[in-house]
């Protein structure tokens, strides 16, 4: 009777724990695998902000230094500009000195055209030819000792002249040393270089 009844309830309340534990072990299980499943997770998420963390920090010093070149670079061409600037200053500078110098050297040409052009300029060309009375070997003698003091002249020019001036002086020297004196060759020279002067 009583051993029974206490056995059943025993039972019973064995039955009902057992049940309960078995419930709170599952409940455990389940809540451990929710857990750890969550912490995987975060995990992932953590490593992955890890990462862009360091991405990003290697793209922020990348950037620093391409500010930096940047910034050199920055410098380096107001600089260049600077002395492109002061360059250009000096060759305008040069180009007006140019012109200058080649509008006076073609004044100097026309004012010599005009004074060779002048009537009282033909009158003392005329002047220190030799006259009409004179006579064939007076004006062969006098002609040549002229030649004779040219050359002496273009002699002594051509000692002290520079190496580049001592062709003009040749030609004329050999003109003048020839049985037929001809400037052909010195009036093209002339007229190039009035053509140089002009461009």
């Amino acid at each position: 009777g009583i051993l029974k009844q206490l056995g059943d309830e025993m039972s019973a309340h064995l039955a009902e724990a057992t049940a309960t534990e078995d419930a709170a072990v599952k409940a455990y299980a389940e809540l451990m695998a929710a857990k750890k499943k969550q912490v995987g997770a975060l995990t992932a998420s953590i490593e992955s902000k890890m990462d862009r963390s360091g991405s990003l920090g290697v793209e922020i010093e990348q950037m620093k230094n391409d500010l930096s070149d940047t910034e050199e670079a920055l410098l380096a061409d107001k600089e260049f500009l600077a002395n492109l600037e002061k360059s250009c200053a000096t060759k305008a500078s040069e180009w007006e000195e140019i012109v200058k110098t080649r509008a006076d050297e073609l004044a100097a040409l026309a004012e010599t055209i005009r004074v060779l052009n002048d009537d009282d300029a033909l009158d003392l060309f005329k002047q220190t030819l030799p006259g009409a009375s004179a006579s064939f070997v007076q004006v062969r003698a006098n002609a040549a000792a002229s030649r004779a003091r040219a050359a002496a002249e273009l002699r002594r020019l051509g000692n002290s002249a520079p190496r580049p001036d001592r062709a003009g002086l040749d030609l004329i020297a050999l003109a003048l040393r020839g049985k037929k004196i001809g400037f052909e060759k010195v009036i093209a020279m002339i007229d190039k270089m009035v053509a140089t002067l002009k461009t």
